[in-house]
C-alpha cells in the first residue's frame, strides 16, 4: 500500500515507499542475478541502479518516481565515498560482488 503525506499542499509518497523499493531491488538481484557495466544484460541480470528502477516500477506502478530517487539517494548514502562517488562506479568496481550490492540495499532499507 502506498502511503502519502501532505507537503506544501501536495501529496507525495513517504519514506516507506523507498524502503519497499530497496527491499524489492535486493530481492530482484537475488532472483534474477547481478551484473556490471550495464543496467540489464541479455540474461535479465541487473546492476544496482537497474534493480532499483525495476523495483520502483513494480512498487509505484510508474517510472522515475520521487520514491525511486529517494531509494537511490539512500543507497548512495550507504556506498559512496570520496573515491567512489556514484552508484554505477561502486557497482562496477572490480572487487564488487552481488552479495555486496544486496547487503548494501538491505542496509539502506533499514536506515531510517
Amino acid at each position: 500500500m502506498i502511503k502519502l503525506v501532505e507537503i506544501d499542499d501536495e501529496f507525495v509518497p513517504d519514506k516507506g515507499c523507498s524502503t519497499d523499493i530497496l527491499r524489492r531491488a535486493a530481492e530482484l538481484l537475488g532472483e534474477r542475478g547481478w551484473c556490471q557495466m550495464q543496467i540489464e544484460d541479455r540474461d535479465g541480470r541487473m546492476c544496482a541502479v537497474g534493480a532499483i528502477r525495476k523495483a520502483a516500477s513494480e512498487v509505484m506502478h510508474t517510472v522515475h518516481s520521487w520514491s525511486e530517487s529517494v531509494a537511490l539517494n539512500r543507497l548512495r548514502g550507504q556506498v559512496t565515498t570520496r573515491e567512489m562517488h556514484s552508484i554505477p562506479r561502486w557497482n562496477d568496481a572490480p572487487e564488487r560482488t552481488a552479495e555486496d550490492v544486496i547487503l548494501a540495499m538491505k542496509r539502506a532499507a533499514e536506515d531510517d
